[in-house]
């Protein structure tokens, strides 16, 4: 077997196990904080679109993105799904689908760079970093938005490559997607114009000044553009940039119900939507998320993300300006996806909530960072990185079949102790534990009806991912009086009525993230 015969097998490979994997282990987990909110709100968008419901999207939810959402429910509506099990199932599934579709992208955006191995290499960083890879089965919004932005650059470049009416308008579909999933997608717009215009407009208007100037001749050997003596051919490159704008405007507003009333004044309203105080613990302190230090998204990223990954990355950005002149416009590309948001957030102190989970888009262009480290280092060097990043992402696989479905409990050395975690950073904030602690009570406990008090939101929402008998014999709120059990996340404050005590907890790599109490006997 040739070597490129073997490079290709070992892409079927990977992109198969990784197929596999989703589908033996997407039932496995809880359900999110959110993810009952965000159903909801697709049940409503979608009986609003298409079965003329005639009931006004007045929720505050309305400036979301809903477009993802009603997709899920659609799907839902197609297979005829009504138990809450299966729905929530259908949902983990179709999201870990979408980051599949999100990964195979990135693979063929790294191959447009890098060779076949490297650009496998790279996916691979981006499957095995155990947080991520727990949040591509139930996060709809952030790692939805991961794989929709990774579509988005690589049709960002198709477009740059041939600019096309059909590239245009491939693109301006996709792009109205992803900003109907959440408003930031105008990075992409923002950043085809700034290409655009430093690429065709900026030349131009430079040579013609210079003409004007001197009205003398150009120079052999100049492009028509540099030249400044072809307005028509300026104009032929910016007609499927018009084209691309126009259609991704009409898109966005045909795809948000939300915009259809008053598109400019709704968009601008999203825009503006919504900071919520939350009291969230960052190392070691209690903070507000209408007040973050500025290192707060990296000092996550830092604890979050395995170590060999982020030497790695930092090589990389140093290569990167080592080797600017050499540098294509995807490598620049790049470098905006990922400083881009991040210097945002930190300058315009914006408000992020549990962690990094709102910049998680921005990590492709990490791994692509990371990639681009490799290859430009020199033959020894090169294989030890390789070598670096492989081990890493062994002991990181090995984390998520040890803790497997609490991959999104992982924390690296920088962290500190692993015995003291809990008190520095917040661990299971979006109480997906709640769903083993449920399971223990109905499993240990034969009573036709059990009082279950729960900590917070999340606790009830768990119920719904359960089977239907076991659902019916749990009552479960946050305000239960005379429960038979209280089960906490140990997010918040955590108060264990009286006379209770602890028969059950859930560890995730030897920390506790949730414990059940029962009710004593006085």
């Amino acid at each position: 077997m040739g070597v490129k015969s073997f490079s290709k097998l070992a892409v079927i490979v990977f992109f198969l196990a990784y197929f596999l994997t989703g589908v033996f282990v997407y039932r496995d987990y809880g359900v999110p904080w959110d993810e009952k909110i965000q159903q909801e709100y697709g049940v409503e968008v979608f009986n609003h679109v298409f079965l003329r419901d005639k009931k006004p999207l007045d929720k505050i939810d309305k400036f979301y993105g809903p477009v993802f959402e009603v997709f899920l429910v659609g799907a839902q509506k197609i297979f005829n799904l009504s138990d809450s099990r299966e729905i929530y199932f259908s949902r983990h599934f179709l999201t870990f689908m979408t980051q599949y579709a999100g990964v195979l992208f990135f693979f063929l955006l790294l191959r447009k760079r890098f060779g076949t191995w490297l650009s496998l290499l790279g996916s691979a960083v981006l499957v095995l970093t155990p947080r991520l890879f727990a949040h591509s089965f139930y996060n709809s919004k952030d790692m939805v938005f991961l794989s929709f932005f990774i579509i988005n650059v690589y049709f960002v470049l198709q477009f740059l490559d041939k600019r096309s009416y059909f590239s245009a308008f491939i693109l301006a579909f996709t792009s109205a997607v992803l900003i109907d999933t959440r408003i930031l997608g105008v990075l992409i717009p923002f950043f085809v114009a700034l290409f655009i215009s430093s690429g065709v407009l900026l030349p131009y208007t430079l040579s013609f000044l210079r003409k004007r100037e001197s009205r003398s001749r150009v120079k052999p050997g100049m492009t028509i553009i540099d030249s400044g003596l072809s307005l028509s051919l300026l104009k032929q490159e910016l007609k499927p940039l018009v084209v691309y704008v126009l259609v991704t405007a009409i898109f966005t507003v045909l795809f948000w119900p939300t915009l259809w009333e008053n598109p400019v004044g709704n968009f601008i309203k999203a825009f503006k939507y919504y900071p919520q105080p939350t009291e969230m613990l960052f190392y070691g302190k209690k903070i507000e998320s209408v007040n973050l230090p500025f290192y707060y998204a990296p000092g996550w990223m830092l604890v979050t993300i395995p170590p060999a990954y982020i030497f790695v990355f930092c090589l990389g950005l140093f290569y990167f300006v080592y080797k600017r002149s050499s540098l294509r416009k995807e490598d620049m590309l790049i470098l905006l996806w990922f400083f881009v948001p991040l210097l945002s957030v930190i300058l315009l102190k914006s408000v992020l909530y549990d962690e990094w989970r709102q910049l998680f888009f921005i990590y492709p262009a990490f791994v692509y960072i990371l990639t681009f480290a490799v290859n430009a280092s020199g033959f020894f060097l090169k294989r030890a990185l390789i070598l670096a990043v492989l081990v890493n992402a062994l002991l990181a696989l090995g984390f998520m079949y040890r803790n497997h479905p609490f991959e999104n409990m992982y924390f690296n050395v920088f962290a500190g102790e692993k015995s003291t975690i809990g008190q520095r950073f917040d661990l299971d904030y979006w109480g997906l534990s709640y769903r083993k602690g449920l399971e223990y009570i109905v499993r240990t406990d034969d009573r036709d009806k059990i009082k279950v008090k729960v900590a917070n939101y999340p606790g009830k929402n768990n119920t719904l991912i359960l089977p239907e008998p076991d659902r019916k014999r749990l009552d479960v709120s946050q305000k239960t009086k005379e429960p038979d059990y209280y089960v906490t996340n140990f997010r918040g404050e955590v108060v264990v009525p009286e006379s209770f005590e602890e028969v059950h907890s859930v560890w995730a790599d030897g920390v506790k993230i949730l414990n059940v109490y029962k009710k004593g006997t006085p």
